[in-house]
Order: C-alpha cells, then sequence, then structure tokens
C-alpha cells in the first residue's frame, strides 16, 4: 500500500450506513473499500479467500495460472454463491 499498489478491502457492519461511511472517509484511489452489512459473510469469505490464495499458489508451483486474473472469476463465483450479485451486493 504505502508504494501505491492498488488494494482492496471490504468493511461490514451489522450498520450497513456505518460501514459504508467508514468506507467512503478511508477510501482512495488506490485503496477500494466495499461496505456491507454482513460481518458473518466477510469474515466466511476472508476464510476461503485463504484457501484460494493456496490454490493459486500450488497452481504457480505447477507453472499454472497466477495472480489477480486468475482469483477474480472465482472471487465473482464466490460472491454470488453466498448471495451477492454481480455488483458486489
Amino acid at each position: 500500500m504505502a508504494a501505491g499498489t492498488p488494494t482492496a478491502a471490504v468493511f461490514a457492519a451489522t450498520d450497513p450506513a456505518l460501514a459504508g461511511q467508514l468506507a467512503a472517509e478511508i477510501a482512495s484511489d488506490d485503496y477500494g473499500i466495499e461496505a456491507g452489512g454482513d460481518p458473518a459473510g466477510v469474515e466466511v469469505a476472508a476464510a476461503l479467500k485463504n484457501v484460494f490464495a493456496i490454490a493459486l499458489g500450488i497452481c504457480d508451483g505447477f507453472g499454472g495460472a497466477t495472480g489477480q486474473a486468475a482469483a477474480r472469476p472465482q472471487g465473482r463465483g464466490l460472491r454470488e454463491a453466498c448471495g451477492g450479485d454481480r455488483d458486489g451486493r
């Protein structure tokens, strides 16, 4: 982040308006923040993200697809499987 590398995060709270307000105050051009009202869902997704990271590391070790390009479709599918839509809601 200090080098200006684009980074993303999710802020979730039982009060979605609060999450949105905090996200709006902290976000920048290089730090994108999605806000939501499902803290438990975000916790589950965070754990699954680690599984994806390990799988991508294994693929990298075998010379397969790596990085954000490989992770992006899985992230979209995970969001939809957990009840979100393609716009991240």
